[in-house]
């Protein structure tokens, strides 16, 4: 039975501690530690600590806890309190686990360079199994055709890139030698 303070039974969990494992991405890290096969075993060596070790000691301890029960009541409140502004500070705590991933996944992938590099590969193997599709060759000269063919290919588009490229700069640099040779 629990000590009572001041007539008042203690707390018998935590508000803080309930408020945190109820974010979607803790009860998940939760969910999925617990379904570990290590994390399941670790929990399995906690609980039978806790049942050899501290629980004994707990009937002594209760004395001293009615000293230090406000205090631990108002930590517990502050710390509610903290996770509550976390929540209204980044309300993106709130949001399921997978849209969380999908999300950062998104940010991710949408990133200039990642996404060039890999529209790159996709343009690069997309031209390799076009050209080995192509050859009517089995075997190592169908590969070295189609490797071939792919560089023609890839060259080919460079050098209109670049000639686009160029061509766009040549005419800037036309305008601006007759804006200043007109000036």
């Amino acid at each position: 039975m629990a000590t009572q303070v001041n007539g008042e039974k203690p707390p018998t969990s935590s508000a803080s501690i309930k408020h945190f494992s109820s974010i979607p991405v803790v009860a998940d890290g939760i969910s999925t530690f617990k379904s570990n096969k290590y994390g399941a075993k670790s929990l399995d060596l906690t609980s039978a600590g806790y049942e050899k070790f501290v629980k004994p000691i707990v009937p002594y301890l209760s004395g001293p806890y009615q000293y230090v029960s406000p205090y631990v009541q108002k930590a517990d409140s502050i710390g509610d309190s903290a996770i509550s502004k976390l929540e209204t500070r980044f309300p993106v705590v709130k949001k399921p686990t997978d849209e969380i991933i999908n999300d950062g996944k998104t940010i991710v992938f949408s990133f200039t360079p990642v996404k060039k590099g890999f529209e790159t590969k996709d343009y690069l193997l997309n031209t390799y199994n076009t050209e080995f599709n192509k050859s009517n060759e089995k075997g190592l000269l169908a590969y070295g055709k189609a490797a071939v063919g792919t560089t023609l290919i890839v060259s080919v588009h460079t050098f209109y890139w670049l000639k686009s490229f160029v061509g766009q700069k040549g005419t800037e640099a036309k305008e601006a030698t007759n804006e200043k040779l007109n000036n």
